[in-house]
């Protein structure tokens, strides 16, 4: 049986017409390495526009949600920590609420340049 992940993705821009190139290419990342993992994507989640200092996030807390609804653990695949957070005491709280809810934070950026 496969894992299970999810992708999150986090830009401090606005995307223009709705495209958000920063987003997409953070996405592609963690889908490559969600096949490198051997993990099924579940569903991706995607702040744009939202400081890496707040936790004020919308699809932040769609993910936090779905994992409550979840009855196993998941990983949540992101493209490096800064994409989480660049504020440590955001990173923290929001890394602890994670954790709660029995989340495998993976950094994808870290973990494959270890793995190579």
């Amino acid at each position: 049986m496969t894992a299970q992940c999810v992708i999150y993705c986090r830009t401090a821009c606005n995307p223009q017409r709705g495209f958000d190139s920063a987003a997409q290419k953070q996405e592609q990342i963690c889908r490559e390495a969600a096949l490198t993992l051997n993990f099924e994507v579940v569903e991706t989640f995607c702040d744009s526009g939202i400081s890496g200092a707040s936790e004020i996030r919308s699809e932040f807390n769609a993910l936090l949600e779905l994992l409550r609804q979840r009855p196993k653990p998941i990983a949540v695949l992101i493209s490096s920590r800064d994409r989480l957070a660049r504020d440590l005491r955001v990173h923290f709280a929001l890394t602890e609420k994670l954790s709660d809810l029995g989340a495998v934070l993976v950094f994808v950026n870290e973990v494959i340049r270890k793995a190579a």
